[in-house]
Protein backbone atom coordinates (compact mmCIF):
# COMPACT_ATOMS: atom_id res chain seq x y z
CA UNK A 1 0.00 0.00 0.00
CA UNK A 2 2.80 2.26 0.67
CA UNK A 3 3.84 1.64 -2.87
CA UNK A 4 0.49 2.53 -4.09
CA UNK A 5 0.46 5.50 -1.76
CA UNK A 6 3.88 6.54 -3.08
CA UNK A 7 2.69 6.07 -6.64
CA UNK A 8 -0.37 8.12 -5.87
CA UNK A 9 1.81 10.77 -4.40
CA UNK A 10 4.00 10.67 -7.42
CA UNK A 11 0.99 10.92 -9.67
CA UNK A 12 -0.38 13.66 -7.52
CA UNK A 13 2.95 15.46 -7.74
CA UNK A 14 2.90 15.10 -11.48
CA UNK A 15 -0.68 16.35 -11.63
CA UNK A 16 0.29 19.28 -9.44
CA UNK A 17 3.24 19.90 -11.73
CA UNK A 18 0.93 19.76 -14.74
CA UNK A 19 -1.54 22.04 -12.99
CA UNK A 20 1.30 24.40 -12.10
CA UNK A 21 2.57 24.34 -15.68
CA UNK A 22 -0.96 24.82 -17.05
CA UNK A 23 -1.58 27.51 -14.45
CA UNK A 24 1.71 29.15 -15.36
CA UNK A 25 0.95 28.90 -19.08
CA UNK A 26 -2.60 30.13 -18.57
CA UNK A 27 -1.38 32.97 -16.38
CA UNK A 28 1.31 33.85 -18.96
CA UNK A 29 -1.24 33.66 -21.77
CA UNK A 30 -3.69 35.71 -19.73
CA UNK A 31 -0.99 38.27 -18.93
CA UNK A 32 -0.03 38.37 -22.61
CA UNK A 33 -3.67 38.84 -23.59
CA UNK A 34 -3.96 41.59 -20.95
CA UNK A 35 -0.85 43.24 -22.39
CA UNK A 36 -2.32 43.05 -25.91
CA UNK A 37 -5.56 44.51 -24.61
CA UNK A 38 -3.62 47.26 -22.85
CA UNK A 39 -1.59 48.03 -25.98
CA UNK A 40 -4.75 47.97 -28.09
CA UNK A 41 -6.43 50.34 -25.63
CA UNK A 42 -3.40 52.61 -25.86
CA UNK A 43 -3.44 52.41 -29.66
CA UNK A 44 -7.19 53.07 -29.73
CA UNK A 45 -6.67 55.99 -27.35
CA UNK A 46 -3.92 57.36 -29.63
CA UNK A 47 -6.14 56.81 -32.67
CA UNK A 48 -9.01 58.57 -30.88
CA UNK A 49 -6.70 61.50 -30.08
CA UNK A 50 -5.52 61.63 -33.72
CA UNK A 51 -9.14 61.60 -34.90
CA UNK A 52 -9.98 64.37 -32.43
CA UNK A 53 -6.98 66.36 -33.67
CA UNK A 54 -7.91 65.71 -37.30
CA UNK A 55 -11.54 66.62 -36.63
CA UNK A 56 -10.48 69.78 -34.82
CA UNK A 57 -8.07 70.65 -37.64
CA UNK A 58 -10.73 69.92 -40.26
CA UNK A 59 -13.26 72.05 -38.38
CA UNK A 60 -10.72 74.88 -38.08
CA UNK A 61 -9.85 74.59 -41.79
CA UNK A 62 -13.52 74.53 -42.73
CA UNK A 63 -14.21 77.54 -40.53
CA UNK A 64 -11.21 79.38 -42.02
CA UNK A 65 -12.28 78.54 -45.58
CA UNK A 66 -15.85 79.55 -44.81
CA UNK A 67 -14.59 82.85 -43.38
CA UNK A 68 -12.37 83.42 -46.46
CA UNK A 69 -15.25 82.65 -48.83
CA UNK A 70 -17.59 84.94 -46.90
CA UNK A 71 -14.97 87.73 -46.99
CA UNK A 72 -14.52 87.22 -50.74
CA UNK A 73 -18.28 87.29 -51.25
CA UNK A 74 -18.51 90.48 -49.18
CA UNK A 75 -15.68 92.09 -51.18
CA UNK A 76 -17.29 91.00 -54.43
CA UNK A 77 -20.64 92.37 -53.31
CA UNK A 78 -19.04 95.69 -52.30
CA UNK A 79 -17.31 95.83 -55.69
CA UNK A 80 -20.58 95.13 -57.49
CA UNK A 81 -22.38 97.70 -55.33
CA UNK A 82 -19.67 100.20 -56.24
CA UNK A 83 -19.65 99.42 -59.95
CA UNK A 84 -23.43 99.23 -60.48
CA UNK A 85 -23.89 103.02 -60.39
CA UNK A 86 -20.94 103.41 -62.76
CA UNK A 87 -22.39 100.81 -65.12
CA UNK A 88 -25.78 102.54 -64.87
CA UNK A 89 -24.17 105.88 -65.70
CA UNK A 90 -22.26 104.29 -68.60
CA UNK A 91 -25.50 102.80 -69.91
CA UNK A 92 -27.19 106.17 -69.55
CA UNK A 93 -24.27 107.88 -71.30
CA UNK A 94 -24.34 105.29 -74.07
CA UNK A 95 -28.07 105.89 -74.55
CA UNK A 96 -27.37 109.63 -74.70
CA UNK A 97 -24.56 109.10 -77.22
CA UNK A 98 -26.80 106.88 -79.34
CA UNK A 99 -29.55 109.51 -79.24
CA UNK A 100 -27.07 112.27 -80.15
CA UNK A 101 -25.69 110.05 -82.94
CA UNK A 102 -29.21 109.55 -84.32
CA UNK A 103 -29.87 113.30 -84.10
CA UNK A 104 -26.58 114.14 -85.85
CA UNK A 105 -27.21 111.48 -88.49
CA UNK A 106 -30.70 112.90 -89.10
CA UNK A 107 -29.26 116.43 -89.27
CA UNK A 108 -26.51 115.37 -91.68
CA UNK A 109 -29.03 113.47 -93.81
CA UNK A 110 -31.25 116.57 -93.88
CA UNK A 111 -28.28 118.75 -94.88
CA UNK A 112 -27.26 116.19 -97.50
CA UNK A 113 -30.77 116.15 -98.92
CA UNK A 114 -30.70 119.96 -98.96
CA UNK A 115 -27.38 119.94 -100.82
CA UNK A 116 -28.65 117.31 -103.28
CA UNK A 117 -31.80 119.40 -103.85
CA UNK A 118 -29.74 122.57 -104.32
CA UNK A 119 -27.45 120.80 -106.79
CA UNK A 120 -30.50 119.39 -108.55
CA UNK A 121 -32.13 122.85 -108.69
CA UNK A 122 -28.91 124.42 -109.99
CA UNK A 123 -28.64 121.66 -112.57
CA UNK A 124 -32.28 122.16 -113.50
CA UNK A 125 -31.76 125.92 -113.81
CA UNK A 126 -28.65 125.22 -115.89
CA UNK A 127 -30.66 122.88 -118.08
CA UNK A 128 -33.38 125.51 -118.47
CA UNK A 129 -30.75 128.13 -119.33
CA UNK A 130 -29.13 125.77 -121.82
CA UNK A 131 -32.53 124.98 -123.27
CA UNK A 132 -33.28 128.69 -123.60
CA UNK A 133 -29.87 129.35 -125.19
CA UNK A 134 -30.54 126.44 -127.57
CA UNK A 135 -33.96 127.82 -128.44
CA UNK A 136 -32.54 131.29 -128.95
CA UNK A 137 -29.70 129.90 -131.08
CA UNK A 138 -32.09 127.80 -133.15
CA UNK A 139 -34.45 130.79 -133.56
CA UNK A 140 -31.50 132.99 -134.61
CA UNK A 141 -30.30 130.32 -137.05
CA UNK A 142 -33.81 129.92 -138.36
CA UNK A 143 -34.13 133.67 -138.87
CA UNK A 144 -30.71 133.82 -140.56
CA UNK A 145 -31.63 130.84 -142.71
CA UNK A 146 -34.91 132.52 -143.67
CA UNK A 147 -33.04 135.68 -144.60
CA UNK A 148 -30.47 133.62 -146.50
CA UNK A 149 -33.29 131.88 -148.34
CA UNK A 150 -34.89 135.21 -149.14
CA UNK A 151 -31.56 136.56 -150.42
CA UNK A 152 -31.07 133.43 -152.50
CA UNK A 153 -34.64 133.67 -153.83
CA UNK A 154 -34.16 137.31 -154.71
CA UNK A 155 -30.86 136.52 -156.35
CA UNK A 156 -32.53 133.79 -158.38
CA UNK A 157 -35.43 136.04 -159.14
CA UNK A 158 -33.14 138.71 -160.55
CA UNK A 159 -31.20 136.32 -162.52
Amino acid sequence: MADSHGADMNALGRVEDVVAVVDSLTKAAFDEIQQHIGRSRGEFHELDQMLDTLSSSTNASTASLTKDVEEDITKSQKFMDGIRPILGQMKEDAAGYEKKDRELTAEFMSKRQGIVKTVSDIEKEGNEERAQVWKDTMKDLSEKNAEFQRIVSEARGQA
